[in-house]
């Protein structure tokens, strides 16, 4: 049986005002707490309230001013330690009713939801404890680590300005999806990161980075137009430029509690676009170098027309199949939630997802500057149709497999 839980206790003392990654430590504890909601036990009428617990008035006098940022939708109460009677409050935590958290402590994204659902630390308290002294005994997972997986969890803990550093390259290190491409995993996010970390400290939100990646974008399809040899290297150049540079939006969205279906469905319209404006330009690039009256000429543009009208067929299945599954405001992860939804057969799942993050634009983008660069830009267009080829492989399947779940449920009626 799981138990309800009514209150969230949160520890605060000098951390609560340091910054890690753009927000204050306090902050950054309660909008993870209001994003993890959905993962809490608790009664489905009543949200948990939230309790900070203050080392001393002087710390919670200094307390950051938040004005101008999204106002946080929780109840909070502040109460000061030492003053007052709060047994109360140990009561909760020996019954299992409430979570003790501390300012010290520093989640990956989406890693306090994983806490809650996870058991918690049983320490008793001791005989003469103060209610400090007592809660936080109650506050330190068991587990606690300084870096994370792929899975999230708790990065690191802090005494002070001094640690600063050091948990934010952990935090940092969190922020990949499981959907990631290889190269996003070996090259991209180790890039992008550094990148985000700097931003982080800005004003800087992530629709803005979205929009200098359309910039981005644009400006290659117009160096790709131009023709010549050093206009369709810069094009494929700025290309990548824009490609590991669109991480870096998801990664501020995250860290620092910016996600939107917007921002997703944003993210997602300029990545397409992008791509498709890449491929025309491309084609008409290789037609003007050719000549466009010239048989290879109109040959570069027809099949430029049929690469792009490729795509958009690819992007309204994908759309498609996401919309029908998963519900997700855009398909980074359709070749995991294929690869999750086929047949119990390990080698095929395997294969699925080993194609889907090899033909991902982190690494077809790569071939493209290395073709650009040896004056083979014409087989970009080739490279591209090949790989369509395999997307529409991969659509048919997937409508196979949702045929086949149809089928089952309807033999089950």
């Amino acid at each position: 049986m799981t138990t309800i839980v009514d209150t969230i206790i949160l520890l605060a003392d000098e951390t609560a005002s340091c910054l890690v990654a753009g927000l204050p430590q306090l902050e950054r504890l309660l909008r993870d707490i209001e994003r993890s909601r959905p993962a809490l036990p608790n009664d489905a009428n009543r949200t948990p309230d939230v309790i900070v617990v203050w080392r001393s008035r002087e710390l919670k006098q200094r307390q950051p001013d938040w004005v101008g940022r999204t106002p946080i939708d929780l109840r909070v109460r502040h109460v000061i330690d030492g003053e007052g009677d709060h047994s109360d409050l140990l009561d909760l935590v020996a019954l299992d009713r409430a979570w003790v958290l501390s300012t010290r402590q520093v989640w990956s994204p989406r890693g306090l939801a994983g806490h809650f659902e996870g058991p918690r630390t049983d320490i008793p308290a001791r005989a003469g404890d103060r209610l400090w002294e007592a809660l936080t005994r109650r506050s330190l997972p068991a587990n606690a680590t300084e870096s994370v997986g792929d899975g999230g969890g708790l990065v690191g803990l802090i005494e002070g300005p001094a640690d600063v550093t050091r948990v934010e390259r952990a935090l940092f290190r969190s922020l990949g999806n499981p959907s990631d491409g290889y190269m996003t995993k070996l090259v991209h996010r180790r890039l992008s990161t550094k990148v985000t970390r700097l931003i982080a400290m800005t004003a800087i939100t992530p629709h803005q980075i979205t929009c200098v990646v359309a910039f981005l974008f644009l400006a290659s399809a117009a160096s790709l137009v131009t023709s010549g040899y050093w206009m369709l290297l810069a094009g494929a150049a700025l290309y990548k430029l824009g490609d590991i540079l669109d991480g870096c939006d998801g990664e501020l969205s995250r860290v620092k509690f910016m996600e939107s279906r917007f921002g997703a469905w944003f993210d997602t319209t300029v990545d397409m676009i992008g791509n498709m404006l890449f491929m025309g330009a491309l084609a008409v690039g290789l037609s003007r170098d050719s000549g466009p009256l010239t048989r290879e000429g109109a040959a570069y543009l027809w099949e430029g027309l049929l690469v792009v009208s490729a795509m958009v067929l690819t992007i309204w299945g994908m759309a498609r199949y996401t919309r029908t599954t998963s519900g997700a405001a855009h398909f980074a992860g359709f070749g995991t939630s294929l690869a999750s939804s086929a047949p119990d057969h390990r080698v095929k799942r395997r294969l699925i997802l080993f194609v889907s993050r090899l033909l991902r634009r982190d690494a077809y983008s790569w071939l493209f500057v290395a073709l650009a660069a040896v004056g083979r830009p014409a087989w970009i267009l080739h490279a591209m149709a090949g790989g369509l080829v395999v997307y529409f492989i991969g659509l048919w399947y997937a409508d196979r497999v949702e045929s086949m779940k149809r089928s089952a449920v309807l033999a089950v009626d």
